[in-house]
Parts: structure tokens; sequence; C-alpha cells
């Protein structure tokens, strides 16, 4: 007996649905990993470029010395002349910087601070002054003066009369002379003028303070 095997496939996908999974698997197939990084960095290099065009672009219309000459586009030996004098002038000044930090932190920082203060004086303190700085009776009787200007303004001073008048321009020019002279004289001989000057004792006749004797000196 002849037997016949009849072979039935349920479900076989047709020739057009193969084809279409097949190139639909092609068109899923991930993209070589090297040709996407390439793609990358040429991406980044070409953006790195053009920033350092434009950047170039501003440095060429720039004021400062020599740095468009630097960054510019010149002449590449004129560039390298300019960034060498960049170059010396930067390690120059990194040079006095480093000099200068070291010296200032060579010396301590503390400081030590003294305060003084004065020593107050018991109330109440009494000032006498006089507007005549010396005594005339004494000034005409002092033999001390050896100079012809001193020896002139003190006749002059001695020969006036008192007067108790409004004072012409010619004695207010001699009154001024006369104040830049003992003002000179007090500097320059100061035993002279504490002998010429007033005495406390002659101007003030009693004074007490807390039963305190005020003309003490002590």
């Amino acid at each position: 007996m002849d037997r016949r095997i009849r072979v039935t496939s349920h479900g076989a996908p047709l020739e057009n649905e193969t084809s279409a999974h097949a190139k639909g698997w092609l068109s899923e197939r991930p993209t070589d990993p090297g040709v996407q990084t390439g793609g990358r960095l040429t991406g980044v290099w070409a953006q790195l470029k053009d920033a350092v065009t434009t950047y170039r672009l501003l440095f060429d219309e720039s004021g400062l010395p020599g740095l468009r000459f630097v960054l510019g586009f010149r002449h590449p030996l004129r560039r390298l002349a300019w960034l060498a004098v960049y170059a010396v002038l930067f390690v120059l000044t990194m040079r006095d910087t480093h000099k200068l930090l070291t010296e200032y932190y060579a010396y301590d920082d503390r400081v030590n601070q003294e305060i003084l203060e004065q020593k107050q004086v018991q109330f109440p303190a009494i000032t006498v002054c006089n507007m005549n700085p010396w005594r005339k009776s004494v000034l005409c009787s002092e033999e001390s003066f050896q100079g012809k200007i001193e020896k002139a303004l003190q006749a002059k001073l001695c020969s006036m009369p008192n007067r108790n008048v409004t004072l012409t321009d010619e004695d207010i020019a001699l009154s001024n002379r006369l104040k830049q002279w003992i003002s000179e004289e007090q500097r320059r001989n100061l035993s002279r003028a504490e002998k010429l000057g007033h005495q406390l004792e002659d101007m003030i006749q009693v004074c007490r303070v807390h039963e305190g004797d005020c003309l003490s000196t002590k």
C-alpha cells in the first residue's frame, strides 16, 4: 500500500510579510558606535572652531596694545613677537607680585598698642592771661638787646606816650612789628621772655581753692 503523508502548515507567513519583516529588522539594527562618536566629535570641533574664530575677530578690533596682533589675523612672525613680549611682561609681573607678597608676609602682623591718657587736672584749673606779653617798665630797662633793629624797636616802644585813642595806620603797623618781634624773641630766648613777661604774683593778690594756695607752682 502506498502511504502519502500530507503536511499542512497553519499560520505560515506570506512572502510579502516575510520580506517586510526582514526589512524592518534591518532598519532597526543599531548604528555603529564608532560612526556616532566620530560625528559628534566633528560637530564639537566645528563649534569650537567657530567660537575661536569669533573671539579672534573680536580681539582683532581690540584697542589694547598688541592684543590684536597676538590673537588677530596677523602675520605669524608678528604674532610670535608680540606673544614673546606679553610672556616677558607676564613673567616680570608675577615675579614682582611674588616679591611683594613675600615681603608683606615676612613681617609679623601683630601690633602692640599702648594707650596713653593725659593726667587730668584737678578742678578748678585757673589760667590768667594778659593781653600785653611784656611789661613796658622791665622792657625799657633791659640792656640785653644788642641788634640795631631790637634797639630801635625798644626805643620806639619806650618813647611812646600812653594814649587811649584810636590807633593810626602807622601805629597799627608798628604794633604788628612789635608783636612779631616779641614772639620771635620769646622763642629765641626763653629766660629773657620769662623775665620780661608778667609775673603771676604781680597780677593776682589772693587765690585759694579748698584751703590751697593757687599761686603755688608746686
